[in-house]
């Protein structure tokens, strides 16, 4: 559906308003994540017991909260992401890389996904900031110390899955060390990302207005 530019700027408002609360929910969360990953370590619950207790009842219940949180906090973002992009264009603003569409596809596509989503949101930050893009004046706020933590949580992440089937106290020891890197790493990787989602969001608010008028 098309927006004009007043809609899109309102419907960013929202978008932005609900990736708030989906990203401190997922810290929190993330948060709870270290917690059980320390008790476990410390064998004060026990996931690969016959029958659960309370506490490790309890512990995979929140984990599984976590991960829901985290599909939709990323399906939340995702869709500011896109009507942020998109409503660059519909200010007019040209010289643009990223389509709306790409600039939530990229996170998708192996290996372009460790570079190009950065790119991508440099290129909103920068348009949304100064009415237009490649503003070499324009330094980069937190975005490489976003991108950073993310790219390392994900690895983290990635390399904890796949040691956690080897049953070795070794291995154990090094997989509940990347699951708090990871973790870790994925609540300053949100931290930041609200500051930027409200940067972006409070520029559009004034530049795009100015740019439109101007175009």
């Amino acid at each position: 559906m098309v927006l004009t530019l007043d809609a899109g700027l309102s419907t960013l408002e929202a978008r932005a308003a609900r990736a708030h609360i989906a990203l401190i929910l997922f810290m929190a969360l993330a948060g709870v994540s270290i917690g059980v990953t320390i008790c476990e370590y410390g064998g004060l619950i026990d996931f690969d017991a016959a029958e659960l207790d309370r506490p490790s009842t309890a512990a995979g219940l929140s984990l599984a909260a976590y991960i829901i949180t985290m599909v939709a906090t990323t399906i939340i973002v995702a869709t500011w992401i896109y009507r942020a992009h998109a409503n660059l264009r519909d200010a007019g603003i040209g010289d643009l890389k990223f389509s709306p569409g790409w600039a939530v596809g990229w996170y998708f596509i192996p290996i372009a996904n460790l570079f190009k989503p950065f790119q991508a949101m440099r290129e909103l930050r920068e348009a949304s900031l100064t009415g237009r893009p490649g503003n070499g004046g324009t330094d980069s706020g937190n975005l490489p110390v976003w991108w950073g933590a993310w790219i390392v949580g994900s690895m983290a992440s990635n390399a904890s899955l796949r040691l956690g089937d080897r049953n070795d106290q070794a291995f154990a020891r090094l997989t509940s060390f990347l699951d708090i890197v990871s973790d870790l790493s994925f609540i300053a990787s949100a931290w930041l990302l609200l500051q930027i989602i409200r940067e972006v969001s409070q520029a559009q608010q004034t530049s795009l207005r100015a740019a439109s008028t101007f175009a």
